[in-house]
């Protein structure tokens, strides 16, 4: 299972949650590619906030490597994997608050 797999699953899980079974597969479809791409949004945004943390120089060679059209996925995400200590942990942690933002007090 790729990473994309793992985050549509994560989107229709949280859009099964907030909305129940009943929502229309071409609404559905559109509700799930709009919560993904916020979802890459609100990963990029806390990557962006801890390695400008880390110093500013992590910043900027991780925004350059992004905006490089030659640069793979796989490849900004060992970049941030060396720069970020226990991704594992901060991934979870950014996916958790997602849902807690986009679920409310549920």
């Amino acid at each position: 299972m790729t990473a994309n797999d793992s985050m549509s699953l994560y989107i229709d899980e949280l859009l099964k949650e907030k909305f129940g079974l009943d929502v229309p597969a071409e609404e559905l479809a559109e509700m799930k590619q709009e919560l993904l791409e916020k979802l890459n949004t609100w990963i990029t945004t806390k990557t962006m906030s801890v390695l400008a943390n880390i110093s500013p120089e992590t910043l900027e060679e991780y925004q350059t490597l992004a905006q490089n059209d030659g640069t793979t996925p796989d490849q900004l995400q060992a970049y941030v994997a060396g720069k970020i200590p226990d991704t594992t942990t901060f991934l979870t942690q950014a996916l958790m608050d997602f849902r807690i933002t986009y679920l409310g007090n549920n």
